[in-house]
Parts: C-alpha cells; sequence; structure tokens
C-alpha cells in the first residue's frame, strides 16, 4: 500500500532540477521501506497520521485486551458460579450427612440413657448405689406420673384463701373437702381421720382400667386428685398424693414416698408422733388393712426406697391389722369365724395374731384353709356378690399376722387366683387337719346355697347341642 505525503511533495517543487529529477527515487524508497520493513530514523520521521494511527492502534489493542480481560473475568465468574454450585452441592451433603449422624447420635444417646438407666437400677438392686432417691415432690415414676406437691391446695383450704388457686386446684380442693365433710365427724383423733379416708379411699377408688402393676397402661389423669376424685380411678401416684392431699387438708403430717427403682410410690404418715407406711395402691380390690400403718420391717417386704431420707416407722401402736388381731387358738374356731364371714350380706374382715413355735406351721395351714374356704365360695352364689382375700406378714421376729377380708360388692368381676407358697414344711396330718376343720364347719353348706356343680356335670347341656350337624355352619363359617 502507497502512502501519499503532501509535506513531502512541497518540498520537493522548491528545490532544482537535479534535486526534483533524484527525490521520487527517494520516495519511493521511503515508501517502499514504509511497507516492507521499519524505517530507519535517521532518514525518516513520524507525520501526525502517523501519531493518530498509533493512538488507534493503541487504543484497539487496550479494547482487546479489555476484550479479553472481559472473557477471562466471565470464564473466571462462570468457573466460580461452577464451583459456587459445587460448593452449595458439597455443603447439602455435608448437611445431610451432619443430620445423618445426629439422629445416629440421638439415636445413640438414647440408648446409651437406657443403658445408664438399666445400670443405675441394676446397681439398685445389687445393692451397689441407690437410684431416684432423696426426694418427695417432683419425682417421674415409671417414666409417666409426676408426683407433685399438693401443700398450695391444703394451705388454701385451712387458711380459707382460695385467691391464689387455679380453677383446677380449685376444683380439686371442692371434691376432697366434700369428701371430708362427709367422713370427718367432730373430735375425732388424728387416727381415726385417717382411718375414716382410708376406708372411704378403698371403697371409692380402684385401680386404673387395664392396669396389673404399679404404672398402667392407660389413665390420662389417674396421677393426680383432681382425676382421681372425678373418674375414682388411680394408678399409684394417684393414690398416694390424693391420700396426702387429705391428710394435709386434716393438719396430718404426710409425705409421698418412692421406691429406689422409681416404678411405684406409696404414703408415710405422722400418727401421734410416730410415722406409718400405708399403701392403698396395694389395698385396692384387695386385703383392707394390709398395708395401712405399717412399720419400716413390715413394709420392706414389698416395699423399697431411702431410709436415709424418708423418716423411719418403727411403731404398731397405729397398725390396724395389728391391733385388731386375735390371738390364733385352732383351726375349727377359724374355720366357724370364716363361714359366718363369707355368709354375711356386707364387707368384712378377720385378723390372727399367730406366735410360739408352730407359728409357721399355722400359718402355712391357714393358706389351705383359705383356698379351700375361697373354692366353696366360687363355687356358690356367693361368687355373684362376694370375694375373698386374705394375706399375712411377720410383724417381728416373734409374730406373724393373718388377715382375711372378705369384700361384698353388686357387681361380678374377674378371679385373679392368688399365688401360693408351697408346703413342703408340714406334715400330711397337720395338712389333714385343715381339711377336716373346714370340712366340719362346711358340711351342710349346699343345703343352704344353691350349688354350681351340676354345671359341670356331662349331661347338663341339652343333648340337641351335640346333635349332627350342630355345629356345621359354624365350622363352615
Amino acid at each position: 500500500m502507497m502512502v501519499e505525503n503532501n509535506n513531502l511533495n512541497e518540498a520537493v517543487e522548491t528545490q532544482n532540477t537535479e534535486t526534483i529529477e533524484t527525490q521520487p527515487a527517494d520516495v519511493t524508497a521511503v515508501e517502499e521501506v514504509s511497507v516492507g520493513e521499519k524505517p530507519k530514523k535517521e532518514k525518516t520521521k513520524k507525520s501526525g497520521n502517523g501519531v493518530v494511527i498509533g493512538l488507534l492502534a493503541g487504543v484497539m489493542i487496550m479494547l482487546v485486551a479489555l476484550i479479553v480481560m472481559l472473557g477471562i473475568v466471565i470464564s473466571k465468574d462462570n468457573k466460580s458460579n461452577k464451583r459456587m454450585d459445587e460448593l452449595a452441592s458439597a455443603l447439602d451433603a455435608v448437611q445431610a450427612t451432619t443430620n445423618e449422624y445426629q439422629e445416629t447420635l440421638s439415636e445413640m444417646n438414647e440408648q446409651i440413657v437406657d443403658i445408664s438407666d438399666f445400670t443405675s437400677r441394676f446397681s439398685a438392686m445389687m445393692g451397689e448405689e441407690e437410684f431416684g432417691a432423696s426426694s418427695e415432690n417432683d419425682v417421674l415414676i415409671g417414666g409417666e406420673y409426676m408426683i407433685v406437691s399438693t401443700e398450695e391446695i391444703s394451705d388454701a383450704y385451712k387458711s380459707g384463701d382460695y385467691s391464689g388457686l387455679d380453677e383446677n386446684q380449685k376444683k380439686t380442693m371442692e371434691l376432697a373437702a366434700a369428701v371430708i365433710d362427709e367422713v370427718i365427724e367432730e373430735g375425732m383423733t388424728d387416727y381415726e381421720k385417717e382411718l375414716a379416708i382410708y376406708d372411704w379411699m378403698y371403697e371409692n377408688i380402684k385401680h386404673d382400667d387395664g392396669i396389673t402393676v404399679a404404672i398402667p397402661t392407660t389413665g390420662e389423669y389417674a396421677d393426680n386428685p383432681l382425676g382421681v376424685l372425678t373418674v375414682k380411678k388411680a394408678v399409684c401416684v394417684g393414690f398416694a398424693t390424693t391420700f396426702r392431699l387429705f391428710m394435709q387438708m386434716l393438719d396430718i403430717e404426710c409425705m409421698v414416698v418412692h421406691d429406689t427403682y422409681l416404678s411405684h410410690s406409696w404414703d408415710l404418715v405422722k400418727i401421734e408422733g410416730n410415722w406409718y407406711h400405708t399403701d392403698l395402691y396395694m389395698d385396692a380390690e384387695a386385703v383392707r388393712y394390709a398395708n395401712f400403718n405399717m412399720t419400716d420391717e413390715m413394709c420392706l417386704e414389698g416395699h423399697d426406697w431411702d431410709m436415709n431420707f424418708f423418716p423411719n416407722a418403727t411403731s404398731v401402736e397405729y397398725c390396724y391389722a395389728v391391733v385388731n388381731a386375735e390371738d390364733f387358738t385352732s383351726l375349727e374356731d377359724v374355720a366357724a369365724e370364716l363361714r359366718e364371714l363369707v355368709e354375711q350380706t356386707e364387707s368384712g374382715g378377720l385378723n390372727y395374731k399367730l406366735t410360739g413355735d408352730d407359728k409357721f406351721t399355722q400359718y402355712q395351714q391357714l393358706e389351705i384353709m383359705m383356698e379351700e374356704v375361697d373354692y366353696y365360695v366360687m363355687n356358690s352364689e356367693i361368687s355373684d356378690y362376694g370375694w375373698l382375700y386374705w394375706s399375712g406378714f411377720m410383724v417381728d421376729d416373734e409374730t406373724f399376722v393373718f388377715t382375711i377380708q372378705f369384700e361384698y360388692w353388686d357387681y361380678e368381676d374377674d378371679y385373679e387366683e392368688e399365688e401360693y407358697p408351697s408346703f413342703e414344711e408340714i406334715t400330711d396330718d397337720e395338712m389333714q387337719d385343715a381339711y377336716d376343720a373346714v370340712e366340719d364347719a362346711f358340711g351342710d353348706f349346699y343345703d343352704e346355697h344353691e350349688s354350681h356343680e351340676d354345671y359341670y356335670e356331662e349331661d347338663y347341656y341339652e343333648d340337641d347341642y351335640y346333635d349332627d350337624g350342630y355345629f356345621d355352619d359354624f365350622w363352615e363359617w
């Protein structure tokens, strides 16, 4: 490409002829150099257009550089975005893994708690340490039922100021006060008041539905006085806290005790300066007074608790079964009294005190007699309205008490067979004496009471029950 230079032409016109003749060759040379290779600095100089071109070239280079840089930035941004996406995915994966680990850790923690709980309970059972001790209120029994203080309600009842109670507390106090008005008479001693409340609860409060042990499977309100006094059913915590509320309202000192395994609760009552264990839950629908006002020694036969925290109970002065126990005289006398007991149309009980060298033999003979009498009762119309219960316990090293209860009810219930001890320690003659005593007293029993024995005879059912084809439809269905 040839570049035209006006300044150079003007210079040529002002020179002589020789100069004019030779200049074009030089120009041509310059032009050729400018096109083919870089001109020498001493023969040429940059014009104004060259500067512009240089500037334009620089600008173009800068633009290209900027474009390249922008491309690099965009590329970096794309890579950065891609990396951010990858990082976000990685974070999501980490979070998911963390959540899985947290769930696993939670499950492991629950298992550790269960194992720790089992270890504590097992250690307590083995006597290595005590579990769940040294507290009366705010103790969770069976992992479900909380022992809650009732003192606020009893204080309001005694002071007459109910302003600090909520609606449930007021309702609880009203229900409890109605019972007190019903059974408590002026001039009663603390023991008589306690006995009256015990009798009312024994007769009116039953075990919660479906219950077979200290902790039931049903009963949302069965662990607090409001629910117990409303629905008349209770778990062990409900019996204990309700009985304590009554005692506190009557200004009788009372505590709720729990076992070291946090599976059961009952009461300690202070009467005339001495403490007594009372377990209404254990007595309900069973032997009245069997667990009423026990000593520590008596209570230890079926309970376990922190004896270093709860007060000691050592007196039998107001233990009903002991105070009302008659000295055992003979098997014949007991059998006759049993006959009279089960034929009456009301609830009642018998208590016998066994002492002397043959007290263990007498105890087992009474067990045999109770089984036999129960057989008579359960195979007569008496079973429609009455049940026979019995129990025994050691008062001390020298004395057994055997207590019997006949409960008269207006409804039928399933008979639950008791678990009886073996009789290896007594002779055949001693066993026969027990059988003979009952036979003598009950020999004419079915002459006066309808027998159910014929229910088990083979000819009881009509013959057409067994006609061919009678059950065909049933089996086909």
